[in-house]
């Protein structure tokens, strides 16, 4: 089973998301010890794609749950911040000729 190609954020947010969703859904003990079992423990900075891609091989819902979840946690900061940036915080009129 594969993931579906979908139109990622920039990789270093979506990263984030993800770990801050894992650990969320798995509990900080939890997922440490599941990432020790997937990645090696030198490894410094485990790669969220490898962990993906094992919790995809018997928990494909799982993977899925939290890959979603961290592609819409992306989604509301960009629309955050993509509406703070924004010189029309309020809606717009229409001015009538």
């Amino acid at each position: 089973m594969t993931a579906p190609k979908r139109r990622k954020p920039s990789e270093k947010k979506f990263a984030a998301a993800y770990w801050e969703v894992y650990r969320g859904v798995l509990g900080k003990e939890s997922s440490e010890i599941l990432t020790d079992m997937i990645v090696p423990p030198d490894q410094h900075e485990p790669d969220w794609e490898k962990v993906d891609a094992a919790l995809r091989k018997d928990f494909g819902w799982l993977a899925d749950a939290i890959r979603n979840k961290a592609e819409k946690l992306v989604a509301q900061e960009e629309a955050s911040r993509e509406e703070e940036e924004s010189p029309h915080s309020g809606p717009t009129k229409r001015l009538r000729r």
